[in-house]
């Protein structure tokens, strides 16, 4: 075996670049790059799917699964010295297996194993010590001890799922409930050594303006968008944000945050694009499609809309004052914005109002603030769908007339169908109760919300039954739970005949312990018996 960091010495260089292969959703985009330029590592199952340099487990029965395929899909394999079995700590050391496991020993003895030490083992003080809580963090965090400096990832996606690719059999056996555990894990490992870390795939950014009452809607939005994609994307709720009020009540803002969008390229640092849209809707196709619509030398893309949508007829719902009902023409409610040639000042933006250099309608309706030639009109009515929705055309459903909100009263024609999305977000756990019960408590949405959710079980991710294991493999992990049950019972022994009297130990400790090891004994060699004889 050959520890990483004296493997190190030959085959690792700060200045190159390494790819970290997870089994997140984007696992499946892994063709739009090519691998040949990095020193590629997979996480657990990856490997089984992807040709790699290096592969990683954490858990003595992810080699197990793996087996197999390894010795054609990796040219090294990555394992603390100490490994876990389901997740959980053995206290048995990697020779400890070899004999259950031929094929963890041929890469020792093909000089293919590579080890370290890992934080729930026995700690030795000479050497690093790796730390983490998922197999990415634990790498990331490996890496950084290693010198390495830049570093991308792709199927490291956080959430709560794997890529279709992979059975569900293992998620979340470590007792979490979310892979976002590991961004705050791998953040502190690129800030200590000073690492650039990249996602692959750039997420799509979205920005969604909202307020209190529409918190609940927004996370039943949120749950629908990244529903229908597999491209990593990241939504940020744009509510209560630092907008300074214009003076005249004539232009005081028709929402909380209609004024939030002029944040945005601020909010994204100047750099790249983002996408606008308003709380209050549903997706119903890949974001990715709205996200790639080109942007020609625009600025701002958007729809134009000239037919009246239903609840807006003869200037309804008009109680805001001139210029607040619905406006046929451009509609700023989706945007794809490009941030890097925006330069929007919210400060100057409202001091613009407040001096009358133009009204609320012109900034919000016309976007004045932008020559005729910077706004697009590109986007198709299909991702902004005003009150209507048609199965197999609408991507994006807007409930623009606030009173008949679907999650205020029960009087929009698409009640059921956004019912049906709240219904299955919330069990999806994407809704939390908490927010649900404030809601409704302060009279934002309709209590017969907190029923259905009340009615509903949140699930935990499915887990696809397990392959019945063949009898060779049931052996082995009975047997390795004989070994791990005489380890237990051993250091058990041992802590117990320092801290006790002779006499206490004796009668009430080592006897009855002495009894319960011999038991474990006797089953570790009746499974190895049983192992040899299916091997012959």
């Amino acid at each position: 075996m050959i520890h990483i960091f004296d493997w190190k010495e030959n085959w690792v260089r700060n200045d190159e670049a390494w790819l970290v292969l997870g089994k997140g959703p984007t696992f499946s985009l892994r063709d739009r790059i090519d691998l040949r330029e990095f020193t590629t590592v997979s996480l657990n199952h990856a490997v089984v799917a992807q040709p790699v340099d290096i592969a990683h487990a954490i858990d003595i029965d992810v080699f197990d699964d793996c087996s197999e395929i390894l010795q054609q899909n990796a040219k090294w394999l990555l394992m603390p010295l100490y490994p876990h079995v389901r997740c959980k700590p053995s206290g048995l050391s990697l020779p400890d297996f070899f004999q259950s496991l031929p094929i963890l020993q041929h890469f020792e003895q093909s000089g293919r194993l590579l080890w370290y030490d890992l934080w729930s083992g026995p700690k030795n003080h000479r050497r690093p010590i790796a730390k983490g809580t998922f197999s990415a963090s634990v790498v990331m965090n490996l890496l950084g001890q290693l010198g390495v400096k830049q570093v991308k990832t792709l199927g490291v996606d956080g959430g709560t799922s794997y890529n279709p690719t992979f059975s569900n059999r293992t998620l979340f056996l470590n007792g979490h409930s979310s892979f976002d555990v590991q961004f705050q894990e791998i953040d502190k490992t690129v800030v200590e050594y000073k690492m650039n870390v990249q996602k692959v795939v750039e997420p799509i950014r979205i920005f969604v303006g909202c307020d209190d009452s529409q918190l609940v809607a927004g996370k039943v939005l949120e749950y629908s968008i990244k529903k229908h994609t597999q491209h990593p994307v990241e939504v940020f709720f744009m509510n209560n944000m630092p907008v300074p009020p214009p003076k005249h009540k004539k232009n005081r803002p028709g929402t909380g945050f209609s004024f939030n969008r002029f944040l945005i390229p601020k909010l994204a640092g100047y750099r790249g694009k983002a996408i606008y849209i308003d709380a209050d809707m549903l997706v119903f196709d890949d974001i990715e499609k709205l996200w790639d619509i080109p942007m020609g030398n625009h600025k701002v893309l958007c729809s134009v809309q000239s037919e009246t949508p239903k609840g807006w007829e003869g200037g309804q719902n008009n109680d805001l004052g001139e210029g607040r009902y619905w406006t046929p023409g451009r509609q700023m409610s989706v945007m794809l914005m490009d941030c890097e040639n925006l330069d929007w000042d919210i400060d100057e933006i409202i001091r613009g109002l407040d001096e009358e250099r133009y009204g609320y309608k012109d900034l919000m309706a016309k976007f004045c603030i932008l020559d005729e030639s910077d706004i697009g009109d590109s986007i198709p009515n299909t991702w902004n769908c005003l009150e209507w929705f048609e199965e197999g055309k609408s991507q994006l459903v807007h409930f623009t007339v606030v009173p008949t909100q679907p999650w205020k009263n029960d009087r929009n024609a698409l009640d059921a169908m956004w019912t049906d999305a709240f219904r299955e977000a919330y069990c999806a756990g994407a809704v939390p109760i908490k927010l649900i019960e404030e809601s409704v408590s302060r009279k934002l949405i309709k209590p017969s919300l907190l029923e259905l959710a009340q009615s509903c079980e949140v699930s935990t991710p499915t887990k696809q039954e397990s392959t019945p294991l063949d009898e060779a493999t049931r052996l082995r992990r009975m047997l390795w739970d004989t070994m791990i049950s005489d380890y237990t019972h051993r250091t058990q022994a041992k802590t117990t005949g320092s801290s006790l009297g002779w006499t206490l130990e004796n009668f009430l400790i080592r006897k009855p312990m002495i009894n319960s090891l011999r038991v474990a004994r006797f089953a570790a060699r009746k499974a190895k018996r049983a192992f040899r004889k299916v091997q012959k």
